[in-house]
């Protein structure tokens, strides 16, 4: 199973941080901030970026490509998120952002990353964060190397109580038996970096195709691959349980032949988004159970393999 294990993780994790450290990136990070990631990484961006905000701060989420392309206004940070600190795309932003003067951070889960050495290489004002190395190996969908992320982000922005139980009681939700032909995630507020983690895994897994909005979006025209489908699908909802009754509104409209399953909470800020993180990760575990799919690193297409490792000129 992907989350077996994710329990100890979290705690291993959490046990690890220390406060002073946890102070000081808070410190480095004030201020309006732009949060880099790509892939599954991206998944403890939205949730970085959801936490800033709500602690007062401009934030939002870029790929290693968007951030060269965009630029960030003055007076921002940068972030940068990544297990391995390796790959190409993220060296190049953070070589961009060191030439340009913007202060820039990263978080990492090997102390030896290249990205670190490239940081602190430069001067002692880029901070590095190292996150231990998990005790599992994840293959193809990463499960442990991105759960130290969530929790570290918890602990950031948390009113300082744990944040690694909620991985321990995680419970998934009750899936239809019928294989679904293609799934949206439907999540906004704290609900949207599980609805966007959610999507995203069905894809990487190649399970079906998938996107992920909220339901406001969802009732402007998002919804026509179910009408073109006949209602072969399934949509996912990650929200608090104060906002039943509100999704309610919209899900008793719907073509009945689209299963709705929802995934709640009862939390609220950081924990509250965990915790939906948690219950996502638990339930896509239970789909891919359920209908026997177990992607595999050797299932890879070659040309798929090729485009992730090309680098981009310049």
């Amino acid at each position: 199973m992907l989350t077996e294990g994710i329990r100890e993780t979290a705690e291993r994790t959490e046990a690890a941080l220390v406060g002073w450290r946890l102070d000081r990136l808070r410190r480095a990070i004030e201020g309006p901030l732009a949060v880099v990631a790509s892939g599954g990484s991206m998944t403890a961006a939205r949730l970085w970026v959801l936490l800033h905000r709500r602690a007062g701060n401009p934030a939002w989420a870029l790929t290693p490509d968007g951030l060269i392309e965009e630029g960030v206004p003055p007076g921002t940070s940068v972030l940068i998120l990544s297990a391995a600190g390796r790959h190409h795309d993220v060296l190049r932003a953070a070589r961009r952002t060191i030439d340009l003067g913007v202060p820039t951070h990263a978080v990492v889960g090997d102390g030896e990353a290249p990205l670190g050495a490239l940081l602190r290489g430069h001067d002692d004002s880029h901070q590095v964060f190292v996150l231990p190395r998990p005790e599992r190996r994840d293959q193809v969908l990463a499960v442990h190397a991105l759960v130290p992320f969530l929790v570290l982000a918890g602990q950031l922005y948390g009113e300082g109580e744990p944040v690694s139980p909620v991985f321990q009681d995680a419970e998934p939700a009750d899936l239809p038996d019928r294989r679904p032909e293609m799934l949206v995630a439907l999540g906004a507020g704290v609900g949207g970096p599980a609805a966007s983690d959610f999507a995203w895994r069905t894809l990487e897994s190649g399970f079906a195709p998938a996107w992920s909005t909220d339901v406001r979006n969802f009732a402007h025209g998002a919804f026509m691959p179910f009408v073109q489908r006949g209602g072969a699908g399934m949509v996912l909802s990650f929200a608090p349980r104060a906002q039943r009754n509100y999704l309610d509104t919209y899900f008793r409209a719907f073509d009945p032949a689209v299963h709705v399953v929802r995934v709640e909470t009862t939390l609220d800020g950081a924990l509250g988004a965990l915790d939906l993180l948690a219950r996502g990760l638990a339930t896509f575990d239970r789909l891919l159970a359920r209908h026997r799919v177990t992607p595999r690193i050797e299932d890879l297409p070659a040309w798929g393999t090729a485009i992730y490792f090309l680098a981009r000129p310049g």
